[in-house]
């Protein structure tokens, strides 16, 4: 009857183990979810800046032609 007590404490033992290891399991994939999300953020914000420095290329590249017009009456 002791071996039988002593098995069940030993399952229980490893039971509460688990629970410990799940739960830490939980905490970790939170943090990792969070870390996704603010990486997400971040490329939204990188692809916003791309676009505005593309943007921004494309005036100063219109404005540098019109520059090149502007000096060719000198020659």
């Amino acid at each position: 009857m002791q071996a039988i007590v002593d098995q069940v404490q030993n399952v229980t033992a490893l039971i509460a183990q688990i629970s410990a290891a799940t739960a830490e399991q939980s905490i970790a994939l939170s943090e990792v979810s969070s870390a996704v999300e603010d990486l997400d953020d971040i490329t939204h914000q990188n692809a916003a800046r791309v676009a505005e420095g593309a943007e921004a290329s494309g005036r100063m590249a219109h404005q540098a032609n019109r520059l090149v017009e502007a000096i060719s009456v000198f020659r």
